[in-house]
């Protein structure tokens, strides 16, 4: 099964960019996910294995 999620991430203090800038970055060290980044958030896309026994 095929999963997306959007992720939106709000400034709670004026330095902001860094902590993004690095979220993003250990995102994309995962090969199994496509990340897309744009202005307003970060979609991420990969295949879900669903719980065992589910």
């Amino acid at each position: 099964m095929r999963t997306a999620i959007e992720i939106s991430l709000y400034p709670l203090s004026s330095d902001y960019v860094p902590p993004i800038k690095d979220f993003i970055a250990r995102l994309n060290t995962y090969a199994e996910i496509q990340v897309t980044t744009n202005a307003l958030s970060t979609q991420i896309a990969g295949e879900h294995q669903p719980p065992a026994g589910s």
